[in-house]
């Protein structure tokens, strides 16, 4: 466990909801384990709900050598009132929660249950009964308190070593053979408008506990310790020893568990494209949690682009209690070690290793995997990236002649993997036809899909679904049934700005057209990879086009407020977006912006970067300003506003981009205000036919014409503000080209 300063630390949110957070992952096991005290309020006693309250406390017991004070209402029925006559109310409570207890079969809820036992009987629980009685004092049922919300509305109160105290109050319906319906809302100390709720749900709780009775609203509520035959229960079935692990699994949603299922069921191979904030990396953790209770041994590969994305592997693996490996510094020697232990032991065991892309693909990696006699796993994060024949490194050094010519990124892709998992919003390469079915035939399995071939994409939860299906009930934006509609991502509205290349811009970008052409058309792998290389080279041109810098400040000027906005450039951007903003006071208009910078290689401490963005979320930032290293992976829910400016023209990159700003805010922001929607502003370049005479270089442009207007068409028809100005501003990008070029089948 790493140790914290302060409960800030944890980038808790404001509000949870079970239908959009795995709330035992992201906030009860997040915060307990950094705890010494916990106070809460239970609500209306269940066996499940017993069971409920201890979810999370095996570092609060262990680490912490944690206390809790439990309050909770017994519940009565009808036919209880009968018995009253005839035995004590503390009689007929004890009977109720044992029968209640001893019927859980689960051998997971049976640890909870013995957790709490062993915390009674160590002293570190005390739990009071609460029981609120109608003005003849007789005892109100589960009927009468239904209605009830202060009653029913549970509170807890946690509070660490440093004295600091956190709370939450809400909804919390433990049930017994479905996911538990959760909704709940924090109150936080380092945000000042929150104090007074933290302040009444202390108080609420210290009325319930340090009192005889106590009166809520017009209930009169008498206040009782445990019953002493309870105690003397708890305390026999109480172990010696508190349980190792006291861990509910996160809870999939509908679609994500359907995912699973296809996987499994095409011979568990396949694509998961889902767009950027559905969860595809919960559903790939998914996938080894269902293997690993059919295989006795299995290895696992994980392999993702950037090493934050690692770091967040490790993290979301930890949510479900699997403990994994990352391969850094020395890691031949660990990868070794790891694959003896597991083709040595007779036990049932999971091992997971996470590594970067570069060295998934490296021989090292690739002939110890061999060495694995047990059943592997490979999933692969943002695996568009890995279709590559070759990195850009491999095409710059296969064009001086310094290399033969390699596989590059995907020579990964081991045929020794059993199982294959690619994880990706968009699987389809940037001009790259080759790449895209090369990692299509390597991860199709078992199935047949509707073209004939061996099915590969086993899911596709694209960004119209992620926008209008509501993740509350299920159904559609139109016909929403529970009036709290709430999409998976947010819905935005969509500002295109269209520029041109400058004359020096376009002769040099047709050159690289006509250089592309002649190596494209080679069957020679090297000679094909250089154009490959001069369509990159090319795109460069297109992301650092001199006129998208006049846009940025006719951009910049329309905001009357600056904040929670986001802006991609490129490092060749820099310079020139620094000076306007440093000068915005001449520039813009208004007063300089507090922005950060975050590059690739800048700051180089991850924990300085995850701070720029927790500052970013506590407002102490107006903008972020990125180059690819928020392409993919690194979460900013509080964004609003994206100004896309280093834009290459690759749909894929533009994918991840809008997911950072896509992805729903549950909290709220400092002048009271929530995240309604987001506003992406896109700089593009418009196209230009003029001059290229050669059929095969007219084609390859007009593929690439083609493939952006279908792109920004879709975030156009998708977008909030879609309507006849918002359509007319798109012909605007065709440039008068004529309508037949975008009517021809031509390849990108």
């Amino acid at each position: 466990m790493d140790e914290i300063n302060s409960f800030e630390e944890l980038d808790i949110n404001y509000e949870y909801n079970s239908n959009r957070n795995f709330v035992y992952a992201d906030f009860f096991n997040k915060i307990l384990p950094h705890c010494n005290y916990y106070k809460r309020f239970g609500g209306i006693f269940s066996g499940q709900k017993f069971v409920q309250c201890a979810e999370g406390l095996q570092d609060f017991i262990k680490e912490n050598d944690g206390t809790m004070q439990l309050a909770i209402i017994p519940v009565f029925d009808e036919k209880d009132k009968e018995a009253f006559s005839k035995n004590s109310r503390e009689q007929i409570i004890t009977e109720k929660w044992k029968v209640e207890l001893n019927e859980i079969e689960d051998s997971l809820k049976q640890d909870h249950i013995k957790a709490l036992a062993w915390m009674i009987s160590t002293g570190k629980l005390t739990i009071k009964l609460i029981l609120p009685q109608d003005e003849n004092g007789n005892p109100l049922t589960r009927e009468q308190l239904r209605d009830e919300e202060v009653l029913v509305n549970e509170v807890g109160i946690f509070t660490n070593k440093h004295g600091e105290a956190l709370s939450f109050h809400g909804h919390i319906d433990a049930k017994k053979d479905e996911s538990d319906v959760i909704r709940i809302t924090t109150s936080r100390h380092w945000v000042p408008k929150e104090k007074r709720q933290r302040d009444k749900d202390f108080d609420k709780f210290e009325e319930f506990w340090n009192n005889e009775t106590c009166k809520i609203g017009d209930i009169t509520c008498q206040i009782r310790p445990l019953t002493p035959e309870l105690v003397d229960y708890f305390k026999e079935t109480a172990p010696e020893e508190p349980p190792e692990s006291l861990f509910v699994p996160p809870q999939l949603r509908e679609y994500q568990n359907d995912a699973i299922q296809n996987w499994q069921e095409n011979g568990n191979r396949g694509i998961f494209e889902m767009a950027t904030g559905t969860g595809k990396t919960f559903t790939a953790i998914g996938c080894i949690d269902r293997l690993r209770t059919i295989h006795k041994k299995l290895f696992v590969v994980v392999s993702a682009p950037y090493t934050n994305l690692v770091d967040q592997w490790e993290d979301e693996l930890k949510k479900w209690h699997i403990p994994s490996i990352k391969l850094e510094e020395g890691w031949t020697k660990t990868l070794r070690r790891e694959i003896s232990a597991i083709n040595k032991t007779e036990n049932s065991q999971v091992t997971v290793v996470i590594c970067t892309h570069n060295k998934f693909s490296t021989d090292n990696l690739i002939k110890n995997i061999e060495k694995c006699n047990t059943k592997t796993l490979l999933i692969v994060d943002e695996a568009h990236h890995v279709g590559a024949g070759n990195t850009l490194e491999d095409v710059e050094e296969l064009m001086l002649g310094k290399k033969e010519l390699t596989q590059g990124a995907r020579k990964g892709l081991s045929e020794k993997y059993d199982f294959r998992l690619a994880l990706s919003a968009t699987i389809v390469r940037y001009f790259d036809d080759e790449g895209t079915d090369y990692l299509r035939k390597y991860f199709s399995g078992t199935k047949t899909g509707d073209d004939g071939k061996p099915l590969s994409t086993v899911i596709n939860f694209d960004l119209k679904r992620a926008i209008d299906e509501c993740s509350n009930c299920k159904e559609s934006k139109k016909n929403c049934s529970c009036g709290e509609f709430k999409g998976y991502l947010c819905g935005y509205n969509y500002h295109p700005y269209f520029i041109e290349l400058t004359a020096t811009e376009f002769d040099e970008y047709k050159r690289l057209t006509y250089e592309a052409v002649r190596y494209l058309k080679s069957k020679d792998p090297g000679v094909k990879s250089m154009g490959q290389n001069k369509i990159i080279q090319r795109s460069r041109i297109i992301r650092d086009a001199s006129q998208k810098i006049p846009t940025f400040i006719k951009i910049m000027k329309s905001f009357t407020k600056i904040k929670h906005l986001l802006v991609f450039y490129s490092e060749r951007q820099y310079d020139e977006i620094d000076k306007i903003l440093e000068k915005s006071s001449e520039t813009l208009g208004y007063a300089r912006p507090v922005f950060k910078r975050i590059t690739h290689d800048s700051p180089k401490d991850k924990r300085k970067r995850k701070k720029y963005l927790r500052d970013f979320a506590k407002e102490d930032y107006d903008m972020i300003l990125a180059n690819r290293v928020l392409d993919e992976g690194m979460d900013v829910p509080e964004a609003k506003g994206c100004i896309v400016l280093a834009s290459t023209g690759n749909p894929t990159q533009f994918v991840q981009r809008r997911g950072r700003v896509l992805r729903q805010f549950d909290d709220l922001y400092l002048d009271g205000t929530s995240k309604t929607h987001a506003n992406i502003y896109d700089v593009l370049v418009r196209p230009n036919l003029e001059g290229f005479e050669n059929p095969e270089a007219h084609k390859l442009e007009i593929g690439m014409i083609k493939s952006q207007l279908a792109r920004i068409t879709e975030m156009a028809s998708l977008a909030l503000n879609y309507d006849d100005d918002l359509k007319e501003k798109i012909k605007e990008f065709k440039n008068n080209l004529p309508e037949d070029v975008f009517e021809q089948e031509y390849d990108e």
